[in-house]
């Protein structure tokens, strides 16, 4: 065969090789299977899901007590012990009755400043402010603002007759509204018919007289071990949602002022029955225990994706429904997913606009 036919022979069987492989992949795009609409990506996706939840922006805390040491607690007045309420293990209240001398029961009440004269209408002072405190934590509601006013003594008053007296000493009920100077030096609350307490709510350890035993004042009437006498708050991050929150820790939850305090008088007593306790080691008369603080009403919120989000100035921004801005709060963030709390209702919504327009306006 000569080389020119040679030649064509290669070109032909390459041409048709071609040829071949050509028909073959066409063939193969032919009969490759559709993709199942349900694994098929949506690449123009304009919405996307937003669960709603509750949402408590539970956060970690220091939660730390102040203690006081073992303490006594003494008789204000001379006299016979004519009743008395105390046993080891039981409990002592502010604003109740623990011991009655010489037939007149006598006002329990944990002033975080001890009272130390009797008071009288126009007496200021941390003392009486503490006693102000202190009424209205035990339910007769008085503004505490460090005067002994016609407020101060009707509370005394309502605080005496729930223990079974009709009135502190030196004050008889007919005094009540009197304008005259006699009034204006009558004793709204005599030392000598409080017995102070060193906390709210305590437990006691030991009884030192019984009925019908003689006492003068500063005699112990009871002993109580260690006490909480206050307990703060630390730790809270800054963008904590605002509004009213309970801290925990273990099984006790106690509501937490607006000066990140507790005053609940059975958080201060339940709080040492709990193991957090028991493994803490006090320092200098402090203890610091882990818990957590959260919203005492959950919020509603929209769970979205970051990108739905926009117009952020802090924790302030929008998501968009349908095109529409809808300001919101960011309240924080869970499983690559951002939380949100719309300023406003928002009922049945379950979609958000996936990615708004770059120039979208967001007037939150």
């Amino acid at each position: 065969m000569s080389g020119g036919r040679r030649a064509a022979t290669v070109i032909t069987a390459s041409l048709v090789a071609v040829g071949l492989v050509c028909a073959g992949a066409a063939a193969a795009l032919l009969l490759r299977p559709a993709v199942p609409a349900s694994l098929a990506g949506d690449a123009a996706a304009t919405t996307a899901p937003a669960a709603q939840r509750e949402f408590a922006d539970e956060q970690a805390v220091d939660v730390r007590l102040t203690m006081a040491d073992s303490a006594s607690i003494v008789a204000p007045r001379d006299g016979r012990v004519t009743a008395l309420q105390c046993a080891p293990g039981a409990e002592a209240h502010s604003g109740d009755t623990m011991v009655s001398v010489d037939g007149r029961p006598l006002l329990s009440l944990a002033t975080s400043t001890p009272l130390w004269r009797d008071l009288r209408i126009g007496d200021t002072g941390a003392d009486v402010t503490a006693l102000q405190e202190t009424l209205t934590a035990d339910g007769y509601a008085t503004a505490a603002d460090g005067v002994v006013g016609s407020s101060t003594a009707d509370a005394v008053r309502s605080a005496f007759r729930a223990i079974g007296v009709t009135g502190p000493s030196g004050q008889p009920e007919e005094q009540a509204g009197d304008e005259d100077e006699a009034a204006q030096q009558a004793v709204v609350l005599a030392v000598a018919d409080v017995v102070w307490l060193p906390a709210p709510s305590l437990v006691l350890q030991e009884c030192a007289t019984v009925v019908g035993g003689q006492m003068a004042a500063g005699d112990v009437l009871a002993t109580s071990p260690d006490v909480v006498t206050g307990v703060r708050i630390t730790g809270q991050d800054s963008s904590a949602l605002p509004g009213d929150r309970v801290v925990a820790v273990g099984d006790v939850a106690g509501a937490l002022t607006a000066d990140q305090t507790i005053v609940d008088p059975e958080f201060l007593r339940d709080i040492v029955t709990t193991p957090e306790f028991s493994e803490a080691a006090p320092q200098d008369h402090e203890v610091v225990l882990p818990g957590t603080s959260s919203l005492t009403a959950p919020v509603a919120v929209l769970a979205v994706p970051a990108s739905a989000v926009f117009g952020l100035a802090g924790t302030a921004g929008c998501i968009s429904i349908d095109g529409s801005p809808v300001p919101v709060d960011v309240a924080g963030s869970e499983l690559g997913q951002t939380l949100v709390a719309p300023r406003e209702p928002l009922d049945g919504v379950s979609q958000v606009d996936a990615k708004p327009e770059a120039d979208a306006s967001c007037a939150s």
